[in-house]
Protein backbone atom coordinates (compact mmCIF):
# COMPACT_ATOMS: atom_id res chain seq x y z
CA UNK A 1 0.00 0.00 0.00
CA UNK A 2 1.53 3.14 -0.97
CA UNK A 3 1.99 6.16 1.60
CA UNK A 4 -1.06 8.24 -0.41
CA UNK A 5 -3.44 4.85 0.27
CA UNK A 6 -2.17 4.89 4.19
CA UNK A 7 -3.02 8.52 4.87
CA UNK A 8 -6.49 8.42 3.11
CA UNK A 9 -7.27 5.08 5.12
CA UNK A 10 -6.47 6.77 8.28
CA UNK A 11 -8.32 10.08 7.70
CA UNK A 12 -11.31 8.05 6.81
CA UNK A 13 -10.65 5.60 10.18
CA UNK A 14 -10.21 2.65 8.29
CA UNK A 15 -7.15 1.65 9.32
CA UNK A 16 -6.50 -2.20 10.94
CA UNK A 17 -4.48 -1.44 14.67
CA UNK A 18 -1.86 -3.58 12.18
CA UNK A 19 -1.83 -1.30 9.67
CA UNK A 20 -1.89 1.80 11.97
CA UNK A 21 1.06 0.17 14.02
CA UNK A 22 3.00 0.16 10.52
CA UNK A 23 2.36 3.57 9.97
CA UNK A 24 3.04 4.91 13.32
CA UNK A 25 6.98 3.26 13.13
CA UNK A 26 7.16 4.27 9.17
CA UNK A 27 6.21 7.83 10.46
CA UNK A 28 8.27 7.79 13.54
CA UNK A 29 11.65 7.42 11.36
CA UNK A 30 10.64 10.16 9.19
CA UNK A 31 11.64 14.05 9.89
CA UNK A 32 8.82 16.08 10.92
CA UNK A 33 10.10 18.61 7.50
CA UNK A 34 9.59 15.13 5.46
CA UNK A 35 6.15 14.73 6.81
CA UNK A 36 4.95 18.26 6.63
CA UNK A 37 6.50 18.29 3.32
CA UNK A 38 4.06 15.51 2.26
CA UNK A 39 1.26 17.26 4.04
CA UNK A 40 1.81 20.55 1.63
CA UNK A 41 1.48 18.16 -1.98
CA UNK A 42 -1.87 16.71 -0.78
CA UNK A 43 -5.20 18.43 -1.99
CA UNK A 44 -5.75 21.82 0.07
CA UNK A 45 -9.30 20.97 0.30
CA UNK A 46 -8.43 18.06 2.56
CA UNK A 47 -5.76 19.44 4.42
CA UNK A 48 -9.05 21.89 5.44
CA UNK A 49 -11.15 18.85 5.83
CA UNK A 50 -8.51 16.75 7.83
CA UNK A 51 -7.85 19.62 10.23
CA UNK A 52 -11.37 20.34 10.87
CA UNK A 53 -11.66 16.55 11.82
CA UNK A 54 -8.75 16.43 14.10
CA UNK A 55 -9.98 19.69 15.81
CA UNK A 56 -13.83 17.89 16.28
CA UNK A 57 -11.74 14.68 17.34
CA UNK A 58 -9.87 16.70 19.72
CA UNK A 59 -13.02 18.27 21.36
CA UNK A 60 -14.74 14.75 21.78
CA UNK A 61 -11.69 13.24 23.59
CA UNK A 62 -11.68 15.84 25.94
CA UNK A 63 -14.94 15.10 27.19
CA UNK A 64 -13.99 11.75 27.50
CA UNK A 65 -12.37 9.81 30.61
CA UNK A 66 -8.80 11.01 31.30
CA UNK A 67 -7.49 7.97 30.74
CA UNK A 68 -3.41 7.04 30.17
CA UNK A 69 -4.44 6.08 26.17
CA UNK A 70 -6.99 9.27 26.42
CA UNK A 71 -4.25 10.77 27.29
CA UNK A 72 -1.84 9.61 24.37
CA UNK A 73 -4.12 9.71 21.80
CA UNK A 74 -4.80 13.02 22.35
CA UNK A 75 -1.60 14.20 21.95
CA UNK A 76 -0.88 12.37 18.92
CA UNK A 77 -3.52 14.18 17.38
CA UNK A 78 -2.11 17.52 18.51
CA UNK A 79 1.06 16.59 17.14
CA UNK A 80 -0.67 15.57 13.50
CA UNK A 81 -3.20 18.72 13.68
CA UNK A 82 0.55 20.62 14.23
CA UNK A 83 2.04 19.46 11.01
CA UNK A 84 -1.32 20.04 9.30
CA UNK A 85 -1.24 23.74 10.55
CA UNK A 86 2.32 23.99 9.42
CA UNK A 87 1.57 22.49 6.02
CA UNK A 88 -1.41 24.78 5.73
CA UNK A 89 0.39 27.45 6.41
CA UNK A 90 3.18 26.86 4.05
CA UNK A 91 1.16 26.20 1.38
CA UNK A 92 -0.52 29.17 1.64
CA UNK A 93 2.79 31.45 1.56
CA UNK A 94 3.96 29.21 -1.57
CA UNK A 95 0.70 30.02 -3.41
CA UNK A 96 0.72 33.65 -2.63
CA UNK A 97 4.79 34.04 -3.57
CA UNK A 98 3.39 32.18 -6.81
CA UNK A 99 0.89 34.02 -7.39
CA UNK A 100 2.62 37.15 -6.83
CA UNK A 101 5.37 36.06 -9.21
CA UNK A 102 2.58 35.69 -11.69
CA UNK A 103 1.18 39.02 -11.78
CA UNK A 104 4.74 40.94 -11.38
CA UNK A 105 5.25 38.74 -14.71
CA UNK A 106 2.14 39.57 -16.38
CA UNK A 107 2.88 43.12 -15.57
CA UNK A 108 6.44 43.12 -17.07
CA UNK A 109 5.31 41.46 -19.97
CA UNK A 110 2.27 44.50 -20.54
Amino acid sequence: MSNKEEIAKLVKGELTYTEAYELENKLHIRSNREIIEDLKQLNFQSLLTTEESLENFLDTMSELENTKENKSTIESCKRSLEFLEIAISERIDDDMLSAEKKLKDILCNC
